[in-house]
């Protein structure tokens, strides 16, 4: 199960601006990558699939948008 909750004054540009500075620190790290996938799929679709693919771990198990469908 997941809970989504927004603050009411969030601003997705914001939010951006944070996972990119993040990403830049370090930008191996597959949970940021995850995460920001996960944050971009109601804006960007194509953005958090690339994001999602980056995420996906060496040994080839697959990664799922959260609509279910498959990131190959």
């Amino acid at each position: 199960m997941m809970i989504q909750a927004s603050a009411p004054d969030e601003n997705p540009d914001q939010t951006v601006a944070e996972y990119q500075w993040a990403i830049s620190q370090n930008p191996d790290d597959p949970i940021l990558h995850y995460n920001f996938g996960l944050f971009l799929f109601d804006h960007d679709r194509n953005a958090a699939a690339d994001q999602l693919r980056m995420a996906r771990p060496w040994d080839g198990f697959p990664v799922f948008a959260p609509d279910g469908s498959p990131l190959d």
